[in-house]
C-alpha cells in the first residue's frame, strides 16, 4: 500500500505539471512521491519531462520503472543544453511500457550522461545525415548498411554544430568523435584529414577531390543507431528502424535552435574504378 502522505506528495506533483508526469509515469508518479515533486519544481526536470510526453504514446496505460525515471531526471537537473535534454527525454520515453518492467533505459541514461553537449550533437548530426543517405536501401541486414562508411566534410560539421571556424573548433570536433568512438557510437576504423592525405592512406584506390579542408570518413554502428533511436522515443525499436522510411525521426527544435543539414556521401562514392 502508497502511504496516504507519499499519494498526497505525488498528486501535487502530479498537478504542478499539469499531470505530466501522471500520463507518463503512470503508478510511478505515486511510487516517487517526495522526491518527485522535488525534482519536477526544477526547470529542466520539467522541460525533460514534457519533451518525454511529446514522445511517448500515453494516450495508453503505461508505466517507467522508478529506477529509470530516477535516473533521468537526477541528470536532467543540469541539462541545459538542448541536445541532453532532447536524448535525456528521448530515453524516459522509450522505457514507458505497459508493464513498466523495462529498465533497459538505465543504461542509456548513463551513456547521455557521459557524453558531452559536443559529443551528442556530433552523433545527431551524423547520425542523421547517416538515416537520409539509408533510406530505401535494399540489404539483408543491418550489418550490410553499417559497413559502407561515410564522408562528411568538417567545415559542414563546425556550421552545424554551431562553432567559429578556428583550429580550436576542429579540435573540439575531433575529441568529441574519438569520445564517440570509444563509447561504440561510431566505429572505431574511422579515418580524418586532407584529401590528399585520405588519398594515400587509402592505397589511391579513393580519390576525394575538390574538398576544402579536412574529411571525416565514418563507420555508423548498431549501438549508435540504437542511441538516435532512443533519442527520438523508438528506443523500443531494433536498430534498423533507423534506416525505415515510416519511422519518424523528426525533433521539434525551438525557433533558432534548427541544427543545419550536411552533405554527407558514402566512401564508396570515390571509389576509383
Amino acid at each position: 500500500m502508497v502511504d496516504p502522505v507519499v499519494s498526497i506528495a505525488a498528486a501535487e506533483a502530479a498537478k504542478t505539471g499539469g499531470g505530466v508526469l501522471s500520463r507518463l509515469l503512470g503508478p510511478t508518479a505515486d511510487e516517487m512521491g517526495v522526491q518527485l515533486q522535488e525534482w519536477y519544481r526544477r526547470k529542466n526536470v520539467e522541460r525533460v519531462a514534457r519533451q518525454a510526453e511529446a514522445k511517448a504514446s500515453t494516450g495508453t496505460a503505461g508505466s517507467i520503472p522508478p529506477r529509470v525515471a530516477a535516473e533521468v531526471f537526477e541528470k536532467a537537473q543540469w541539462a541545459d543544453d538542448d541536445f541532453v535534454a532532447e536524448y535525456l527525454s528521448g530515453v524516459l520515453a522509450s522505457s514507458r511500457t505497459p508493464d513498466g518492467t523495462d529498465d533497459r533505459g538505465v543504461a542509456w541514461t548513463a551513456l547521455v550522461g557521459r557524453l558531452s553537449a559536443d559529443q551528442l550533437r556530433l552523433h545527431y548530426i551524423m547520425y542523421r545525415a547517416f538515416r537520409k543517405l539509408a533510406l530505401g536501401l535494399e540489404y539483408e541486414a543491418l550489418s550490410d548498411v553499417l559497413q559502407r562508411p561515410l564522408v562528411f566534410q568538417a567545415s559542414e560539421i563546425i556550421t552545424a554544430m554551431k562553432l567559429s571556424y578556428e583550429v580550436e573548433s576542429i579540435y573540439r570536433v575531433l575529441e568529441a568523435l574519438y569520445g564517440l568512438s570509444a563509447e561504440g557510437l561510431v566505429g572505431e576504423q574511422f579515418q580524418h584529414g586532407g584529401a590528399d592525405f585520405l588519398n594515400k592512406a587509402n592505397q589511391d584506390r579513393y580519390d576525394f577531390p575538390g574538398f576544402v579542408g579536412d574529411l571525416f570518413v565514418v563507420y555508423a554502428t548498431t549501438r549508435g543507431s540504437t542511441l538516435f533511436l532512443h533519442a527520438h522515443g523508438r528506443g523500443l525499436d531494433w536498430a534498423a528502424a533507423i534506416t525505415d522510411p515510416a519511422t519518424d525521426l523528426v525533433v521539434d527544435w525551438p525557433d533558432g535552435e534548427e541544427v543545419a543539414d550536411v552533405g554527407a556521401r558514402w566512401k564508396e562514392d570515390f571509389k576509383i574504378a
